[in-house]
């Protein structure tokens, strides 16, 4: 994969310019001896709820990874977008998928979600889904077409088809592509992979020894706030499995 650079001569001045476009592109194929490129993803989104920090990259690979499980129904996903969804407590991701067929079992589709779920390792998104912080992902199946139809919508604000990429997250605030994306939902699935992990931490371990657990590991003596019952959550997770994989 590569990342972009768009490059010109000047036109006041002699020389070569270039300029960083932050697109992620891959090789699909040559014609004649000229590559011909795929666009893969940006480089710039972040799906953030907490301390969480997911690129779109990020979000290409999960799903990805979920498109394994497609390919036994000989089904793949058509396009895709994602929400920060913050109208509940906890927040959590939502990704919209348009699939090739609408013949994907349900037990397929919500394989997908939790691999999807999986598929995001950074240590601020699992140590917050571990401890309820960030809920569970969410996978809404839109009607095929349905991003033929953020397409009109943005060509009729004067953009060009040549120029046009489907935004990989969508913002609360751009209520015209909700509304299309959320009127032809026609399946919704929820992870289940983190089960109940975090209460279980909490029942068997207690806050108080997460808590002086957590303040030796960062060598102060012990956290007295309250307020610190959930970062001291985040990072005891966090560590726990980290020493469970290098044991």
């Amino acid at each position: 994969m590569f990342d972009v650079l768009a490059l010109h001569m000047g036109y006041w001045a002699v020389g070569l310019y270039r300029y960083r476009l932050g697109d992620i592109v891959k090789i699909a194929g040559f014609h004649n001896s000229t590559p011909e490129l795929q666009f893969i993803c940006r480089t710039s989104l972040v799906l953030s709820i907490n301390i969480d920090k997911n690129t779109e990259k990020d979000l290409q690979l999960a799903v990805e990874e979920a498109e394994k499980l497609l390919a036994a129904e000989k089904l793949e996903v058509v396009d895709f977008t994602s929400l920060v969804d913050r109208s509940s407590d906890p927040g959590h991701y939502v990704i919209f998928w348009e699939l090739s067929s609408d013949s994907a079992s349900e037990d397929v589709l919500s394989g997908c979600a939790n691999s999807m779920d999986l598929a995001f390792v950074d240590a601020g998104y699992v140590g917050s889904r571990k401890i309820k912080t960030i809920g569970a992902l969410e996978l809404r199946v839109l009607q095929k077409g349905t991003f033929g139809q953020v397409m009109d919508h943005y060509l009729s604000l004067g953009g060009a088809v040549s120029q046009f990429k489907t935004p990989r997250f969508v913002s609360q605030s751009n209520s015209k592509v909700l509304q299309i994306l959320s009127r032809n939902v026609t399946q919704t699935y929820f992870s289940t992979a983190y089960g109940l992990v975090a209460e279980s931490i909490v029942k068997v371990h207690g806050v108080r020894s997460i808590m002086l657990g957590v303040a030796q590991l960062i060598g102060v003596s012990y956290i007295v706030s309250s307020s610190y019952v959930i970062s001291c959550l985040t990072v005891y997770v966090c560590s726990r499995d980290a020493r469970l994989l290098h044991s």
